[in-house]
């Protein structure tokens, strides 16, 4: 299943707005970046619940485990477009 529709590229952009410098702000860091990541995925009327954990693939591109058993890629293109494919 594939899911393909724009989202503002300022919805993922607040993902690389913020930087840490003590494990506080890592941790919140973390919780900020994994609820913007599990909005976009609604967003998508996708099947998420929570995302229990994420990676980098590379710069704005994500890889997201839901709660739900769904994982999920989710990439911004060079225009901007965002786009979350499901994975199996």
């Amino acid at each position: 299943m594939e899911i393909r529709q724009g989202i503002s590229l300022m919805a993922l952009m607040a993902l690389m707005a913020v930087s840490c410098t003590d494990t506080d702000q890592a941790r919140d860091h973390e919780d900020i970046i994994r609820e913007d990541l599990g909005e976009i995925i609604a967003l998508q009327d996708a099947e998420c619940g929570s995302v229990l954990s994420y990676s980098t693939v590379a710069q704005l591109n994500y890889r997201v485990k839901c709660e739900s058993g769904h994982v999920y890629v989710i990439h911004v293109s060079a225009e901007g477009q965002v786009n979350v494919n499901s994975q199996k």
